[in-house]
C-alpha cells in the first residue's frame, strides 16, 4: 500500500494548471485535472491522511464523504450554479483539513464528515466547471476516479509513516497543508 501510494504521489507532480478556465472533456482529462493543481492533491492527499491518523469509522467515512460531495458540487458546477469565492473556499479547506491534522484532532465521524463534505463541494465545483457538452459525465467519472486515488495515497502514506516513525511526520504534512493554504489565500 506504502508503494502504491508513493507512485500516486510521484505521479501527481505535474505541473499546477488547475481551473485555467480551459473546458475539458474527456475521462482522461477528468483524470488529470485534480493532478494539476497542488490545492486539489494537497487536499485529497490531507482528507487521506487525517483519517487514516484518527482511524476506525472515519478511515473510509472521510473519503467517502468527500467523494460524494465532490460529486455533488460537479454536478452544480456543470449546470451551472454560481457560487462566490470558490477557490478562497477551496484554500480554505487546505488551511482547515490541514490544521486537523496538524493538531491531530479526534472529530466523531459525522463532524468529520460534515468538514470534508462541505469543502468537497468547492473542489467538486471548481472541477464541474470546467466541462462543457455532452462529455461532462466521462469529465467527472475521471476527477471522481483521481481524488479516490488521491485519498488512499494519503491513507497510504500516513500508514506508511506510522508504521516506520510514528504520527509527527504525518502531522507535520498537515502543517505543510495550512501552510499552503494560507499561501494561497493571501496570495
Amino acid at each position: 500500500m506504502f508503494r502504491l501510494a508513493l507512485l500516486i504521489l510521484a505521479i501527481s507532480t505535474l505541473p499546477a494548471a488547475a481551473h485555467t478556465g480551459t473546458p475539458h472533456g474527456d475521462a482522461v482529462a477528468g483524470f488529470l485535472h485534480p493532478l494539476t493543481g497542488i490545492d486539489h492533491v494537497a487536499a485529497m492527499l490531507t482528507v487521506g491522511a487525517w483519517s487514516a491518523l484518527i482511524g476506525g469509522s472515519r478511515l473510509w467515512a472521510w473519503p467517502l464523504a468527500f467523494v460524494g460531495a465532490m460529486i455533488v458540487g460537479g454536478i452544480f458546477g456543470h449546470t451551472g450554479v454560481a457560487v462566490p469565492l470558490v477557490e478562497q473556499s477551496i484554500a480554505a479547506s487546505l488551511v482547515v483539513i490541514g490544521l486537523l491534522l496538524a493538531l491531530a484532532v479526534t472529530a466523531p465521524t459525522l463532524i468529520g464528515v460534515a468538514i470534508v463534505a462541505t469543502f468537497a463541494l468547492f473542489h467538486g465545483l471548481a472541477h464541474g466547471s470546467e466541462t462543457d457538452g455532452a462529455e461532462w459525465l466521462p469529465f467527472m467519472t475521471g476527477f471522481v476516479v483521481a481524488t479516490g486515488l488521491l485519498h488512499l495515497a494519503g491513507i497510504g502514506v500516513a500508514r506508511g509513516l506510522m508504521q516506520t516513525f510514528n504520527a509527527i511526520p504525518v502531522r507535520l504534512i498537515g502543517a505543510a497543508t495550512a501552510a499552503a493554504g494560507i499561501a494561497l489565500l493571501v496570495k
